[in-house]
């Protein structure tokens, strides 16, 4: 069990957003990042990797991250994610459908499949989003992939 904290609160405010945005380009799940503005911008999270599951638990400011179809054919690591929101408001495209979730809310997510999504902080508290994200391979699914 290994467990890795980020947060941009431990970097220069200038570089707060070009690391999450070179960070969540890579592997295992790439998405390329956007803000409106980076002057603000914070991001934390903590992951935890059980063997072949990794939970990891992320707040920040208001950001977009878009799996492109390019991506998913560069890289897909045939992994599924499910997402558990606890505060702030998510808007998650994908098929040309937008679904709006809040607290409680949970989508889950294949990375066979192009998205995008939008964290937003809560509009009457300013508080900065807050999810779960459970990610794990495709593999462990107990149904046919066919069914997924």
């Amino acid at each position: 069990m290994m467990d890795i904290v980020f947060r941009t609160d431990d970097l220069p405010v200038t570089d707060r957003f070009d690391y999450v945005y070179e960070l969540t380009k890579g592997p295992p799940i790439p998405v390329i990042s956007q803000v409106d503005s980076t002057t603000g911008f914070h991001a934390s999270w903590r992951r935890l990797d059980l063997d072949a599951v990794r939970v990891y638990a992320m707040t920040g400011s208001t950001m977009r991250v878009t799996r492109s179809a390019q991506l998913v054919r560069r890289i897909d690591p045939e992994y599924c994610s499910l997402y558990v929101f606890v505060c702030g408001e998510y808007r998650f495209a994908h098929d040309d459908q937008v679904t709006v979730l809040g607290p409680g809310d949970m989508v889950f997510a294949d990375s066979s499949r192009p998205f995008d999504g939008w964290m937003v902080e809560d509009q009457s508290t300013r508080a900065p989003w807050h999810h779960v994200h459970i990610q794990f391979p495709r593999a462990l699914l107990p149904r046919p992939a066919l069914l997924v």
